[in-house]
């Protein structure tokens, strides 16, 4: 049986005591949480790198702006980097939204339309901002959710 090392992510046998790869010694006492997470960002499984993603965003985790800035630059799947997307928006330093405006250019559909709603929800310069992306967008799920956003302030979901 596999299991990750806790340190580097390295696959490795299930009990292990040392890790091969970086020797960090696999049973020993949890340290800082947030740390934890935020090296868990590196995860090899996209569904880890998620949940951390959504964590990080609920918890507020401001320390984890870069790396989660980091995911959206960097991470292959959409997903993964669509929830770094809405982690970000919970945090609204100017850190988060310069990462978040530099989202709204992504190549998937999916992480421009949540970096554009995350921008207009922003406000201010964030939300002229969304909206001149928007228009220049190539997806009509994206200048729909700025059209949205213009006509009552929120999000492109109707009740």
């Amino acid at each position: 049986m596999k299991s990750f090392c806790a340190n580097c992510f390295a696959i490795i046998e299930y009990g292990a005591p040392v890790c091969p790869c970086c020797h960090a010694p696999q049973n020993r006492a949890p340290g800082n949480l947030r740390d934890k997470l935020i090296r868990a960002l590196k995860h090899p499984l996209g569904e880890v790198r998620k949940r951390v993603s959504l964590v990080l965003g609920e918890k507020r985790v401001t320390e984890a702006t870069n790396a989660l800035a980091e995911v959206i630059e960097r991470d292959p799947d959409p997903y993964v980097t669509g929830e770094a997307v809405v982690a970000l928006s919970k945090m609204l330093s100017p850190a988060a939204l310069a990462a978040i405006e530099r989202a709204a250019l992504h190549e998937s559909f999916l992480v421009r339309k949540l970096a554009v709603r995350a921008l207009i929800a922003a406000g201010g310069e964030w939300r002229r901002k969304a909206n001149q992306i928007a228009r220049g967008g190539r997806n009509l799920a994206v200048r729909t959710t700025a059209k949205d956003g213009r006509r009552d302030g929120s999000s492109s979901r109707r009740s």
